[in-house]
Parts: C-alpha cells; sequence; structure tokens
C-alpha cells in the first residue's frame, strides 16, 4: 500500500473512530434506520452526511497527495481541490457527518448542542493555535497570502485566484 492510502486510510479511521463513539452516545435504545427520523429530519440528516462524506473523502485525498509518507505534515502548500474553497475542508466535511448523523438518530437536546459547541470551540482553537502556527512556521508568507484569501470555516463560493506575487495554483503541498 502506498503511503497516500495509507495517509488517506489512517486520517479516515481516526474520524470513522469518533464518529462510531458519537453514534454510540446519541443512538436511541431500540433505533432502525430511518423508523425514526421521518420527514425533514430524515432529509437533512441524509443531505448532510452525504455531502460531508464527499466533503471528507475530496479533503483526506488532497491532503494525502500533498505529503511524502503517511501523517507527515505537507511542506508545500495546496490550493486545489476543497482547498480552493476553504482552509480547512477536512474539518468541515466531518463535522457535516457529524451533524447528519446526529439529526438522522434523534432529537437534538440541549446537552447535545452544548456538546457540539465544546467539541466546534476545540476544534477551532487547535486549528488557530495549532495547527495554523505550525504551518506558518513550516510555508511561511505563501501561507499567509493564502490565509488572507481564504475563510478558515465558511466556504467561498469562488476558487482562491493566484497571487501575481506568488504562485498557489502549481503548490503541492496542503495547508
Amino acid at each position: 500500500m502506498n503511503h497516500q492510502r495509507t495517509n488517506l486510510t489512517l486520517r479516515s479511521l481516526i474520524w470513522l473512530g469518533a464518529l462510531s463513539w458519537w453514534v454510540y452516545l446519541r443512538k436511541p435504545v431500540g433505533w432502525i434506520f430511518p423508523s425514526n427520523r421521518p420527514g425533514l429530519s430524515l432529509v437533512v440528516g441524509v443531505v448532510l452526511t452525504a455531502a460531508g462524506s464527499v466533503v471528507y473523502v475530496w479533503a483526506a485525498r488532497m491532503l494525502a497527495s500533498g505529503t511524502r509518507t503517511a501523517l507527515a505534515p505537507p511542506s508545500e502548500l495546496l490550493v486545489r481541490g476543497p482547498y480552493r474553497y476553504v482552509r480547512n475542508p477536512l474539518y468541515l466535511g466531518a463535522a457535516a457527518v457529524f451533524v447528519g448523523v446526529s439529526t438522522l438518530l434523534a432529537p437534538w437536546r440541549g446537552r447535545d448542542l452544548l456538546a457540539a459547541g465544546v467539541v466546534a470551540l476545540l476544534a477551532h482553537i487547535w486549528v488557530v493555535r495549532k495547527e495554523e502556527l505550525r504551518t506558518r512556521q513550516r510555508l511561511g508568507s505563501p501561507y499567509d497570502e493564502y490565509c488572507a484569501r481564504l475563510p478558515r470555516w465558511i466556504p467561498r463560493l469562488t476558487r482562491v485566484q493566484p497571487n501575481r506575487n506568488v504562485d498557489l495554483s502549481n503548490s503541492e503541498g496542503v495547508p
């Protein structure tokens, strides 16, 4: 198995483990898909889960293609695939899957919203304080320019355009 496939597999297993734990915590006793969540909840849950899965796999494949060995940090900036629209598509895809599956499992309660908010806040802090700092140290000014032109969490509907000073379109790594 090559390093890109290993990278994609390891990352996906980590997220699937987290999702399995979340499902275990959220699943009502006797739940059978989709009998407990008819109507709009079923549609929203399926759409979010499917869309999140597509974005996650797309982002994970791009991330794996930008590394030299499995789970190594990328050495160059990538602005292709979903990284042309938002800086953190892997997290967004995973979050959509979690929200979609949760919507399919049971109605949202206050404690579920609180737990999701805490997880989102912790992920944000991790990204801002750890990942972005390390990426900035590794990639320098091209990453700074990428950050200035692309949002962290809310995707743009248009692709990032290469800056005349830094050609981001031919890069190989991932922020």
